[in-house]
């Protein structure tokens, strides 16, 4: 991760601590004139030479940080997917051997009020299951498994790919303010 060190410009103004001591004062100054330096700097050494350019680069910064994290967003609400259906799945799979008890019991009154909890819980999958594959065909839970590794195997690299451009983004409103604060001086 690369930290360009840019900060936002203080305002000494605004400053209540600077309003009250004269070296404190003098030491966010200097701080300010440093922070616009460095932003000039970075906007030259960037090649942005107009503000509009600045501003388009905010804007793509902007979009492709939300185009990012849309995509982790998804990435994520698919791995949750994929984790309740293991999870009822699983379910459904422990109970099946019961529930097949109950259906040949012959005294299934009893063999429900034995197995209650059992019983509910595989009904309970079953029904979500169905819910979440109306073909009533439930895949594999090995396959499930992997799908969820794969997910969460893209999240760490959307993660990994989200964090510089957040960087970046953060370092464009940085300059972008810092740029600003320069013209109002003026």
């Amino acid at each position: 991760m690369i930290d360009s060190g840019l900060i936002l410009v203080v305002e000494i103004q605004a400053c209540l601590k600077a309003q009250q001591s004269r070296a404190y004062a003098q030491k966010v100054a200097i701080s300010s004139f440093q922070q616009k330096a460095r932003s000039l700097a970075y906007i030259q050494s960037h090649g942005i030479g107009t503000l509009e350019k600045l501003k388009s680069a905010c804007e793509d910064a902007e979009k492709l940080y939300h185009e990012k994290s849309e995509e982790l967003r998804q990435t994520r609400q698919k791995l949750t997917s994929v984790n309740e259906q293991i999870h009822f799945l699983g379910q459904y799979l422990s109970g099946k051997k019961t529930y097949t008890d109950f259906l040949s019991a012959p005294d299934k009154a009893q063999f429900r009020s034995e197995h209650r909890e059992e019983i509910d819980n595989y009904e309970a999958a079953r029904t979500r299951l169905r819910e979440m594959f109306p073909d009533r065909t439930f895949p594999q839970i090995q396959t499930l498994k992997k799908e969820r590794d794969r997910l969460q195997q893209a999240i760490v690299h959307q993660k990994t790919e989200l964090k510089p451009v957040s960087n970046q983004r953060n370092t464009l409103r940085i300059v972008e303010r810092n740029v600003q604060s320069i013209f109002e001086d003026q």
